[in-house]
């Protein structure tokens, strides 16, 4: 929500305890970034892959993005709400929010413990 927010060029919200603005600004855009991730590539790529294992899980992640989005995204979206705008106020997609999930898990930031530890926090 806040990222579409902040993309859409909406306010922000005044109850919020911080200013993500900064962080977000240093994401790549939608539609970039996205070949580090199975769950972009077309279905022949997929294949290319020769690998069942990781063709069944791609479809399984896909369809939760798709079950989430048409649960908690596309209700709200329709109720003309601007929470879930895009860029030039283009409607959102379950590509979004997919590529949203694949943004956040893939920059996962680790702070590691004293040397010699082996501890490591997220």
């Amino acid at each position: 929500q806040e990222y579409c927010q902040w993309i859409s060029g909406a306010e922000a919200s005044t109850l919020k305890k911080r200013d993500l603005g900064p962080y977000l600004q240093v994401l790549p855009p939608f539609g970039t970034d996205e070949l580090g991730s199975t769950d972009f590539f077309s279905d022949e790529a997929l294949d290319t892959l020769q690998s069942p294992q990781i063709k069944e899980e791609t479809l399984a992640r896909r369809a939760r993005s798709l079950a989430r989005f048409e649960r908690d995204v596309k209700p709200m979206s329709q109720i003309g709400s601007n929470m879930y705008n895009w860029e030039n106020n283009q409607e959102i997609t379950e590509e979004h929010l997919r590529w949203a999930s694949w943004i956040v898990t893939s920059r996962v930031l680790t702070v590691q413990g004293e040397a010699g530890s082996g501890e490591a926090y997220r």
